[in-house]
């Protein structure tokens, strides 16, 4: 059962991007990918801080992990450092990305449950 109603978890996925300044090209561009984070927050796995910081709420939590918060801004530089060490894998890139995001060590996130990668890779498609 929905935790958020739909209207007001495209709401919240509305603010994120108008706070981080997406262009409307991008957002038509990504719309799949919106669509992925509006369900993340209907189903209360995502929340959105005033900070414009998105926190996953894990579904197999890990190692006594249980949340995950996320970062709106990205510098070249980090996305750099982290995304040089993730090779041509499509699953290490986001892994990479999301460490990036995080401050989370990349390795603790690869032991993620795919359930919970699911839930947040849309956001990675705004930092490539």
């Amino acid at each position: 059962m929905p935790v958020l109603s739909l209207e007001l978890a495209e709401s919240e996925v509305q603010k994120w991007m108008d706070a981080k300044k997406v262009r409307a090209s991008i957002r038509e561009s990504n719309k799949d990918n919106i669509d992925g984070l509006v369900e993340g927050f209907k189903d209360g796995l995502l929340t959105l801080h005033d900070d414009n910081i998105i926190k996953q709420t894990l579904i197999h939590p890990i190692e006594g992990l249980k949340t995950i918060e996320y970062k709106s801004r990205l510098t070249a530089q980090d996305k750099s450092k982290h995304l040089s060490k993730a090779g041509n894998d499509v699953h290490a890139q986001i892994t990479a990305l999301l460490a990036a995001l995080s401050g989370q060590n990349s390795g603790m996130l690869m032991k993620l449950d795919t359930d919970d990668v699911a839930v947040i890779r849309s956001l990675t498609s705004f930092f490539f």
